[in-house]
């Protein structure tokens, strides 16, 4: 006796119709991976299973990029020789990257982040923008100081 193919949203699909689905799912995740095995996706577990290893093995991926991005923007400084204007754009764009990734730095924290990126020469104009004005502001000042000084 023939079946009849269940709705492909049906919760109740037959034995033949899930293995059929779940293979063509598998095929689809493990085909378009560059290397599955090497990220850990077992070919031979169900779809629903290489689908897990896939987002955590993504998720696991993205928070080290979070945090190698936001190593990289604390790290980053200014020397005098330097140029001012490109290392605000540098700090701007790292703290862009940061929080499309997840990073919870907040505009308080990217001001510590900013200020201390700066050499020791700036200490007398740097102490004085610790206070609390936001961040836009506190470029502001530097950028009028530092046409001063070049």
């Amino acid at each position: 006796m023939p079946t009849t193919e269940t709705p492909r949203n049906s919760p109740n699909s037959s034995r033949d119709e899930w293995d059929a689905r779940n293979a063509w799912t598998k095929i689809l995740i493990t085909f378009n991976t560059k290397n599955p095995v090497r990220l850990g996706i077992n070919i031979n577990s169900t779809a629903a299973e290489a689908w897990k290893t896939y987002k955590d093995s993504y998720e696991t991926t993205s928070d080290m990029t979070r945090q190698n991005i936001e190593q990289e923007l604390r790290n980053l400084t200014f020397s005098d020789e330097d140029d001012f204007q490109n290392h605000i754009t540098i700090m701007q764009n790292k703290l862009s990257q940061a929080r499309a990734l997840g990073a919870d730095i907040t505009n308080k924290n990217f001001k510590t982040i900013f200020l201390n990126s700066l050499p020791s020469s700036w200490d007398p104009v740097v102490t004085s923008l610790y206070k609390n004005i936001p961040i836009s502001e506190t470029i502001s000042q530097l950028q009028v100081w530092w046409l001063r000084i070049s």
